[in-house]
């Protein structure tokens, strides 16, 4: 349920904290006060689409804060584990003046979409805007499927119905392949011939690269050494010499001179690493002597290395194993035809149990359509909609989609006599609204989110009727929570708590203000509603009665359960 809703810098709103309690709570005041600004900052916070207008004149940014209680068994989904949702939902949302936003859940970065899921499990925002749900036939059908309690119904074809399409797109690419088989097995015994052919070894185009560079430089190379190996051992005087000449001159002395024996022995092996440098050296020239190929030669096997790698969109280090690749996937050529039968005998078997979950479903959506229809007819005539009925039509498709075959449309009469006509075509706001109402009524005890809330859903009823839907609120809210934005006394006066919103110009500025109300308050509040600005001790003694029996209407209760 939703515990805490904190509001900086919204329209007129400055900053508002409200600690929000279990049951019905209605949110009263003067027609302009900004009521509606609290259930448009839920929304927010919730993921709906944000406006650079949302944000307070004169601010640099609005920031709407809503703390909620996850219930113990709320189906979440998949991904709620990463944002630590088990318990507790924080969601937070800004936004900025130029008209872009963030937002987070329990402090961690979050994008819109799944405030938007999560807000599903947590949340119903009802109002004449929100009830335009109610118009889309994909709605429709969802509603009816809630109301049945046909999720796991619809899970189930859902999952049959997806593994049928992954079924018939691998079906489809085998029969691609069975058509173009023969071609394929032509082409890939000519490149496997192709590949032994070449036999590339592991790492050999980085060793042509090499031998290349050598050749290439050859005769640079062949002068080096023959110019170092004159210099070190063949030439007149050479380094070789002249190490071992001063080596021996120091061991003639090195008795009168401890640190000439030292230098001595370090030149001895200084003469050493002469030699095997020497010897190094020679073994380089003999091998440029060979050659090792010709320059043509290696060129031609690493173009020849290079080519079959672009042909085949292929490294060069990828080559040595390209051959078994291209084997294997012959292999399975091979077998092709076996693949193809065991890809038409799994496509007709989901195909089969894909019929079978749908034609449950439609039949368990029939049965659950007729019983919607009743249940919601019998509230609409409590809610000043006196002979008005709802029919519920569902149509076959021709195509079957992830929720099944079926389309529903919902179909109203608001007047007896009348014959049942599309929804979308016949209510008004406030019909539309209270059509809602009657729904989420009716759908009480098969699935009711922890929080809803209602924003003048008795727009344009009274008297008895307001005191109908204010008990229809109260029964919502005995099995929730329940905030409902209310003009009529007859409803907040059957709240279990009330909030009164209030506008005020302060330093030239119009801000909005709201508070809890404590008994006296909202005995004065609900006087108000009644009266006006004038408030008598008769219109506050009708209050306080109002009030004191508010949720002991058990008789309007009653009627709405049974639809009387």
């Amino acid at each position: 349920m939703l515990t805490h809703l904190a509001i900086r810098n919204l329209a007129v709103v400055d900053t508002a904290e409200l600690d929000m309690e279990r049951g019905f709570t209605a949110l009263t005041g003067e027609t302009g006060a900004g009521k509606s600004i609290l259930v448009e900052a839920l929304a927010l916070a919730t993921g709906e689409r944000a406006d650079a207008a949302q944000v307070r004149t004169g601010a640099r940014e609005a920031d709407i804060t809503a703390c909620f209680e996850v219930p113990e068994g709320t189906l979440l989904p998949e991904w709620a584990a990463e944002y630590e949702l088990a318990e507790e939902c924080i969601m937070r949302r800004v936004v900025r003046a130029d008209g872009r936003s963030r937002a987070t859940l329990n402090g961690i970065p979050a994008p819109t979409r799944k405030l938007r899921e999560i807000k599903a499990c947590l949340l119903d925002i009802c109002g004449q805007k929100a009830h335009q749900a109610l118009l889309q036939t994909g709605a429709q059908l969802e509603i009816l499927d809630q109301y049945g309690g046909l999720g796991a119904a619809v899970k189930a074809f859902s999952k049959t119905f997806t593994a049928l399409r992954q079924a018939e797109s691998d079906l489809d690419a085998l029969e691609r392949q069975a058509g173009e088989r023969d071609a394929r097995m032509e082409l890939l015994e000519s490149w496997i011939g192709e590949l032994d052919a070449l036999n590339p070894g592991p790492g050999e185009l980085e060793q042509l690269n090499q031998q290349r560079l050598r050749l290439a430089n050859q005769a640079r190379l062949l002068a080096a050494v023959g110019s170092a190996l004159q210099s070190l051992s063949e030439g007149e005087p050479s380094a070789g010499g002249a190490l071992a000449a001063a080596r021996q001159q120091l061991r003639d002395v090195a008795e009168f001179e401890p640190r000439l024996a030292e230098a001595a022995r370090m030149l001895a092996e200084s003469e050493v690493l002469v030699e095997e440098a020497v010897a190094a050296i020679r073994h380089a020239g003999m091998d440029l002597d060979e050659g090792g190929g010709g320059l043509d030669e290696v060129e031609q096997r690493r173009q020849a290395l290079l080519a079959v790698a672009r042909k085949h969109g292929k490294t060069h280090e990828e080559l040595p194993t390209l051959t078994d690749d291209l084997k294997a996937e012959k292999a399975g050529l091979e077998t092709l035809d076996g693949q193809l039968a065991d890809a038409r005998a799994r496509r007709a078997a989901l195909h089969e149990e894909t019929e079978a979950l749908a034609a449950d479903l439609s039949g368990k959506r029939k049965r659950a359509a007729a019983a919607f229809a009743e249940a919601v007819s019998k509230r609409m005539q409590v809610l000043a909609m006196e002979g008005g009925r709802l029919h519920v039509e569902l149509v076959e498709t021709p195509a079957t989609g992830r929720r099944g075959r079926d389309r529903a449309e919902f179909f109203v009469a608001l007047n007896p006599g009348q014959a049942p006509r599309p929804l979308a075509r016949c209510a008004s706001g406030g019909e539309l609204a209270r059509i809602g109402l009657a729904v989420q009524l009716a759908a009480v005890g098969a699935r009711q989110p922890p929080t809803m809330v209602f924003d003048e859903v008795d727009s344009g009823i009274g008297g008895g009727v307001a005191e109908v839907v204010g008990a229809g609120l109260a029964e919502l809210g005995r099995r929730g929570q329940v905030l409902c934005v209310t003009h009529l006394p007859q409803v907040a006066s059957q709240a279990d708590s009330q909030i009164r919103v209030s506008k005020v110009v302060r330093d030239g500025s119009t801000q909005t203000l709201s508070a809890q109300l404590a008994h006296s308050e909202r005995i004065r509040e609900v006087a108000r509603m009644l009266g006006g600005m004038e408030i008598t001790p008769r219109t506050l003694a009708h209050a306080e009665e109002m009030l004191a029996r508010g949720r002991g209407k058990q008789t309007a209760t009653d009627r709405l359960q049974d639809g009387a």
